[in-house]
């Protein structure tokens, strides 16, 4: 998980509640480097079979050039770098960040 600091701790918890393992790292979405560190860190633990992209930034949070380098850039940049290695038969994709905090774990 990848997350601001605070958020990405507390979301992890609520996927542990529900019996999932969860392992928060503080990701950079617009920093490919970023990306790819979570990515190792997340590989330490076993293979990648799953992925949830709910990050994003929404206009009213900051300026339209950091919402486009996060919401689009750094979706591609995740989706590119986490198609390399994710295991056969795994699955994910984004989450709309509109929709992140209507859907139950």
């Amino acid at each position: 998980m990848g997350n601001l600091p605070n958020a990405c701790f507390q979301s992890a918890g609520s996927f542990r509640f529900y019996r999932y393992d969860a392992l928060p790292v503080v990701t950079d979405l617009s920093d490919r480097q970023s990306i790819q560190e979570m990515i190792k860190i997340g590989q330490t633990y076993g293979p990648i079979t799953n992925l949830v992209n709910a990050a994003g930034v929404s206009p009213s949070q900051a300026a339209i050039s950091v919402v486009l380098k996060v919401d689009l850039y750094g979706t591609a940049v995740l989706l590119e770098e986490v198609g390399k290695v994710i295991a056969p038969g795994g699955t994910g994709g984004p989450l709309p960040l509109n929709l992140a905090g209507e859907c139950p774990l």
